[in-house]
């Protein structure tokens, strides 16, 4: 493939936002509800409050200013962060500058390009190691992350990725402006909204699972060890079903509502076991709702907007802010099960 080049340094972008991710900043959790002496609800609702804002904001900015202008400004302000006294308002910031970093800019941003460059022929596997590689990522980095705090202080920490962001800015093609029209379009479109809903569906479930591990595991008598279990399954099989369901893809519809359909009763299973919990049922939905969910968020919208191919790239853009409004949705709601 020609492209091999930007693709290698897509994949590689792509791994910077993993420290921005629910699932990573959920290691975290006891210790922000023991330093703040928050509890479990208004922690939940301060990451949904600063969520919230970053889709607000984003969804301004992108009409008045460019990407790469924005991102620099804000990898610039986390390194602010070190110096403001460690209270609740440096966690909303906190919260506010990474997500719109990693989950907005740079998410968007190598998604967009994924589908820029990949033929259709390649894309549902390529689509797959991509997510794939992001998995591994995902449980693998908030190792390191401890590790560098206690080794460097957090505040070094913070500095650090602060400046790889940057780098980030100046490496990666951030776009210069928005297509006001297509972005119109997408919105008003109730297809758009139903296709995020089921699409992110794992994302609000799993998220939550994440964010308050430890508080179900004491709700609901389950020892912390089970889930190192869970994950020592889980975890690979995630990974395996992403490639195979990017291998099995293609923008027809048998293929997408089969899909759709079987993501969609893997969830509702997956919420159903909290009644009558069973290890098998939650490894197994947990394996299938990711690994549909990892190809599905790149690849529907071709399927979707295959006769409007100028609203593609944009919707692409635009269920990114889907994707943290469900990874901030998911924490508050799973408080109702804690």
């Amino acid at each position: 493939m020609k492209k091999t080049p930007e693709l290698f340094s897509i994949f590689i972008v792509y791994l910077l936002t993993v420290p921005t991710n629910v699932m990573c900043l959920g290691a975290f959790t006891e210790a922000w509800l023991k330093n703040f002496d928050m509890s479990r609800y208004q922690l939940a609702l301060l990451y949904l409050l600063s969520t919230v804002t970053v889709f607000l904001a984003m969804t301004f900015f992108k009409y008045v200013g460019t990407t790469k202008k924005a991102f620099l400004l804000l990898s610039i302000i986390t390194l602010i962060l070190v110096l403001i006294p460690h209270n609740i308002a440096l966690l909303f910031l906190f919260f506010f500058l990474f997500q719109w970093l990693g989950q907005g800019c740079l998410v968007g941003q190598c998604r967009c390009r994924l589908f820029a460059i990949t033929p259709t022929s390649h894309y549902g596997r390529v689509v797959g190691f991509l997510e794939a590689m992001g998995t591994c990522a995902v449980f693998l980095c908030p190792f390191l992350l401890l590790i560098l705090i206690h080794k460097c202080s957090w505040q070094m920490t913070l500095c650090l990725l602060s400046l790889i962001y940057m780098g980030a800015a100046f490496l990666f093609k951030l776009p210069t402006q928005v297509d006001i029209t297509a972005s119109y379009q997408i919105y008003k479109d109730v297809k758009f909204w139903l296709a995020n809903f089921i699409i992110y569906l794992p994302v609000m479930l799993i998220s939550g699972l994440f964010f308050h591990l430890e508080g179900i595991c004491k709700a609901y008598d389950i020892p912390i060890q089970f889930w190192e279990h869970v994950s020592q399954i889980q975890v690979p099989g995630i990974i395996v079903g992403q490639i195979i369901f990017g291998y099995l893809w293609c923008n027809r519809l048998k293929n997408v509502v089969l899909f759709v359909v079987t993501l969609i009763i893997s969830q509702v299973a997956w919420l159903m076991n909290f009644l009558h919990f069973n290890e098998i049922t939650c490894i197994t939905c947990g394996i299938i709702g990711w690994s549909l969910f990892g190809v599905l968020v790149n690849a529907f919208w071709s399927f979707l907007y295959r006769k409007q191919p100028l609203l593609i790239n944009e919707s692409i853009k635009a269920s990114v802010g889907f994707g943290f409004l469900a990874n901030a949705i998911g924490p508050i709601c799973l408080c109702a099960f804690v």
